[in-house]
């Protein structure tokens, strides 16, 4: 049963404090920006309802894909579809402010997780951080302490 009690609204005001101060950060600041640019490009969201609607095609009948040379034809037209939007600079824009604010977040729950205890893990789900294991397989982690 949860007791609520001033640390409680403490830790609350903390965490509200944290959120409201990391949204003022510059680098969200650039992902808002890029992301509502993404959002107002009529001509990008057509060419996403396009490919959406290719895929959903392509998918209905990849299963007949050997014995109809159309849906072949249709993935082409959906992979092009596909490229045209992944090199459009909105989504290029967006991509790579989405992956800075994704290492901001690691960053800010990398140090929250160490200033509790160094043996936590935290796993920054970046791809190009150099990962390490948390814990050598088949070892509990209660065991090490």
């Amino acid at each position: 049963m949860l007791i609520i009690d001033e640390s409680l609204i403490e830790l609350e005001d903390a965490a509200d404090n944290l959120v409201s101060s990391f949204l003022k950060l510059p680098i969200v600041q650039t992902y808002l920006i890029a992301l509502a640019e993404f959002e107002e490009n009529d001509i990008l969201q057509d060419q996403i309802s396009q490919f959406v609607t290719l895929k959903e095609s392509f998918e209905e009948n990849e299963a007949y894909l050997a014995y109809r040379p159309e849906i072949r034809e249709l993935k082409r037209k959906m992979l092009k579809q596909k490229r045209l939007i992944d090199t459009n600079p909105l989504v290029l824009s967006l991509r790579e402010s989405q992956l800075a604010v994704q290492k901001e977040l690691s960053n800010l729950a990398e140090s929250l997780a160490q200033s509790v205890s160094e043996d936590i893990f935290v796993d920054r789900a970046l791809p190009f951080y150099p990962h390490k294991r948390p814990h050598k397989a088949g070892e509990n982690i209660i065991e090490r302490t």
